[in-house]
């Protein structure tokens, strides 16, 4: 994981662009729902451009000269040519790592997918795992770019665009702290909502 901070240190400043941190991010009333460890070890596997799959035991990145590669073993990939990478289980916990996406050259922490708007989130240390450290978040819309998502404003100009999420949109701050304390999930339920009852 180390290493996979160190690239990603190395490779980004459309990142820095795109998503700004705050320490009263929006991203603390999401609810991220991991995945428990079943049967068998998650295989460690690097999705490719064509979607293909490699799967490995191994994932590592490298700079080669100018450009980085992602390593899977024996194979050898450039940034440019993954979509995304899945870790296996994060350290020390039986719980699966988030899959990371490649959007324009850094990869994003899938929280919320859906099929008009995505939720992403990439944490300031991203080697160490801590959770209390800063988090960035942003979401990007079927066909558009990433755009922060900071603040409680910036939810209701993601989903100001549509009828059936309104209700969160014709809230103040204090409705929705209320709302989230009936129901953790409320956030969560609302992109739900756009995702599947949205034009």
């Amino acid at each position: 994981m180390k290493k996979l901070f160190l690239i990603l240190l190395t490779t980004t400043t459309v990142f820095i662009i795109s998503c700004s941190s705050s320490k009263t991010s929006i991203g603390s009333y999401i609810s991220k729902e991991s995945v428990e460890q079943l049967d068998t070890i998650p295989t460690k596997y690097v999705v490719l451009s064509d979607d293909s799959k490699v799967f490995s035991k191994k994932i590592a990145f490298k700079k080669i000269g100018t450009k980085n590669f992602i390593i899977a073993d024996t194979s050898k990939f450039e940034i440019s040519k993954v979509n995304g990478i899945q870790m296996g289980l994060v350290n020390g916990t039986k719980k699966v790592s988030a899959y990371y996406r490649n959007i324009e050259g850094d990869f994003y922490e899938e929280v919320i997918i859906g099929n008009r708007i995505s939720v992403f989130e990439r944490k300031t240390n991203f080697a160490t795992n801590i959770h209390a450290e800063i988090s960035k978040y942003c979401y990007q819309k079927k066909g558009g770019k990433l755009t922060p998502m900071n603040d409680f404003f910036d939810v209701t100009t993601a989903l100001a665009d549509c009828k059936a999420t309104r209700n969160i949109t014709n809230m103040d701050m204090q409705d929705f702290k209320d709302e989230m304390k009936q129901n953790k999930r409320f956030l969560n339920e609302t992109f739900e909502k756009y995702n599947t009852k949205c034009k």
